[in-house]
């Protein structure tokens, strides 16, 4: 019986610590105004709207514009084509001039989404391959979207989803039903045991 409590228990937390992946995405959005930030482990919506280029990265169209809700390094990163030399989205992390809450501008080819304006100049962006249906990405101390509140970790995720999905559970739900199956299991193994 002491063995089968000590397995439950490690168990459970070895898909706790495997389920802290889920945990670092505060991020996920789409080319649709589809965004949502984990705040204290608990989704909210990602505010959005359709205005103008504060960036001036495109002046003929609207843009889709999400607020991150903090401060984070400005900069740009390309969601890189297979071929490798075609940029198929930009996300621009862009803070204004004066500082404060800083946007993320979703750029993509023209369709018919919201973000679907056109790919702008980009002078430097960091490069990476974009990947369907989600691409993520992790910034390091000092690249675009990193944060920089003092004392703030740097372990943000972006997960662009070009296609939206249904949310991914929680580590909380992952070890709730782990624990579940555990008890089902022993409560089954508890009546063979009595036969």
């Amino acid at each position: 019986m002491k063995n089968m409590h000590t397995s439950i228990i490690v168990l459970v937390c070895i898909l706790a610590m495997t389920a802290i992946t889920l945990f670092a995405q505060p991020y996920m959005f789409d080319q649709n105004g589809n965004g949502t930030r984990y705040i204290a482990y608990y989704p909210h919506t990602l505010p959005f709207d359709v205005a103008p280029d504060p960036s001036g990265g495109i002046s003929t169209s609207p843009v889709l514009i999400y607020s991150l809700g903090e401060p984070v390094i400005s900069g740009d990163v390309a969601l890189m084509e297979p071929n490798g030399t075609t940029i198929a989205d930009l996300l621009r992390f862009f803070t204004p001039a004066g500082g404060g809450v800083s946007d993320l501008i979703l750029y993509s080819q023209p369709d018919n989404t919201l973000a679907g304006v056109g790919i702008p100049y980009t002078s430097n962006p960091v490069e990476i391959n974009e990947v369907n249906p989600a691409t993520l990405w992790y910034p390091s101390s000092g690249q675009p979207g990193a944060s920089t509140l003092p004392g703030h970790p740097v372990y943000e995720t972006f997960e662009y989803d070009v296609i939206t999905e249904a949310p991914e559970p929680s580590s909380v739900a992952l070890v709730v039903v782990a624990a579940g199956i555990t008890l089902v299991v022993r409560s089954l193994h508890r009546k063979d045991s009595a036969v």
